[in-house]
C-alpha cells in the first residue's frame, strides 16, 4: 500500500536512511528517493493553489506521477524540474519554460507547447502525439523513443544537439 505524502515526508525527516527493512511501493520508493536529493514534492492541489496565489516558478520540483491534465500552466517556469510519468494530456503550456526538466514518460497528447522552452530537457519514452509545439526551442533535448506521432513543429527553434532516435515521427509537421 502506498504510503500517504505526510508519511513519506515524515520518514525523510526521522533521517532514516536504509528502507530495506520496510515493505516499500515502487512509488514510495522513487518519491523518497528524490526527495532525499532535496527536490520539492508538489501534488495537482499544491499546482492550483499556488498559481492561484500568482506564483507560477516551479524549480527543481516533484511533480513525478501527478495528474496535471487539462489544467492551464502557461507561463509557468519548470526549469530542471521532475515530471517523470506526469500526465499533462491536453494541457495548456504554452511559453512555459522546462529547461534542463526530466519529462520521462510524461504524457503531454494534445498539449499546447507553443513558444515552450525545451532545452535540454529529457522527454525518453514521452507521449507527444497531437502535441503542439510551435516555436518551441528545443536544443539538446532528448525525444529517444518519444511519440510525437502528428505533432505540429512548425517553426520550431534550435534544433541543435536534437535527439530523436528511435521517435515515432509518423505525420509530424516540420
Amino acid at each position: 500500500m502506498d504510503m500517504s505524502r505526510q508519511e513519506i515526508l515524515s520518514l525523510i525527516e526521522s533521517g532514516k536512511k536504509d528502507y530495506s527493512d520496510m515493505n516499500l511501493s515502487y512509488r514510495d520508493l522513487n518519491l523518497l528517493s528524490v526527495l532525499d536529493y532535496g527536490f520539492c514534492l508538489i501534488t495537482r492541489e499544491d499546482i492550483i493553489k499556488s498559481i492561484a496565489s500568482g506564483n507560477r516558478c516551479f524549480y527543481a520540483a516533484n511533480l513525478s506521477f501527478q495528474d496535471l491534465s487539462n489544467l492551464d500552466l502557461s507561463g509557468c517556469s519548470f526549469q530542471s524540474a521532475k515530471l517523470v510519468f506526469t500526465d499533462l494530456k491536453n494541457t495548456n503550456l504554452s511559453w512555459s519554460i522546462f529547461k534542463a526538466a526530466d519529462l520521462t514518460r510524461a504524457n503531454l497528447s494534445s498539449a499546447n507547447l507553443t513558444n515552450t522552452t525545451l532545452e535540454y530537457a529529457d522527454l525518453t519514452d514521452a507521449d507527444l502525439t497531437r502535441a503542439d509545439l510551435t516555436r518551441a526551442k528545443i536544443t539538446s533535448a532528448n525525444f529517444n523513443r518519444a511519440n510525437l506521432s502528428s505533432a505540429n513543429l512548425n517553426g520550431v527553434l534550435r534544433l541543435k544537439g536534437v535527439n530523436f532516435a528511435n521517435a515515432n515521427l509518423n505525420f509530424t509537421n516540420f
